[in-house]
């Protein structure tokens, strides 16, 4: 497997790039989000890549780090999920968006999408949301609150999606006793 690839800027696209390696032109497709980061014809850029390998064709992505890669990856080994849409999942929203929409289950972001619908994204949100959810990284505290409420006998996703709500609303610079407060708020709200 080609895991990355460096060289020249020979060409951009709105959706894909061409990199002179030793003088041989790699077309790599890319989320089109990411080409005015990529650099400017001419520069030096290296790409973290995955390489399909059809009957008829090997298709080379890339990404800028390994949060979009590893995003790619999850995305494509959902079954009607393609390596177009994963594209084009990417090229809509960023991986902190999409984590947080499918930690929201908001089926309204996700099939804003191209290409992308309400069935799809709500399988999306079902497979995805363990694996991507638990990546993001709660500050001190946080981690401690949601496990209080745990304690409390609330499920653990019900209990990070509180603290996030707290997170989003308090910010950062706020006690592991007011989290806890504020999210039972939410919780308890929820089952009215």
């Amino acid at each position: 497997m080609i895991a990355h690839i460096r060289g020249r800027i020979e060409d951009l696209n709105e959706d894909s790039v061409v990199i002179d390696v030793g003088g041989v032109g790699y077309r790599v497709l890319v989320p089109g989000r990411i080409i005015d980061s990529i650099g400017e014809i001419g520069d030096e850029v290296k790409l973290l890549t995955h390489l399909q390998v059809k009957e008829d064709e090997m298709v080379l992505y890339g990404f800028l780090n390994h949060d979009e890669l590893e995003i790619f990856q999850a995305l494509i080994a959902i079954s009607g999920v393609g390596a177009r849409i994963a594209l084009s999942v990417l090229s809509t929203l960023r991986p902190d968006e999409l984590r947080s929409a499918i930690f929201e289950g908001d089926l309204e972001k996700l099939t804003s999408v191209k290409g992308l619908g309400k069935k799809t994204a709500s399988r999306i949100v079902l497979e995805l949301g363990e694996k991507l959810v638990r990546r993001v990284t709660l500050p001190e505290g946080f981690n401690d609150a949601i496990e209080g409420l745990v304690a409390l006998g609330y499920s653990r996703n019900d209990a990070e999606k509180a603290v996030k709500r707290v997170l989003d609303e308090r910010g950062t610079n706020v006690g592991v006793e007011d989290i806890i407060k504020d999210g039972l708020k939410h919780l308890t709200s929820k089952t009215r």
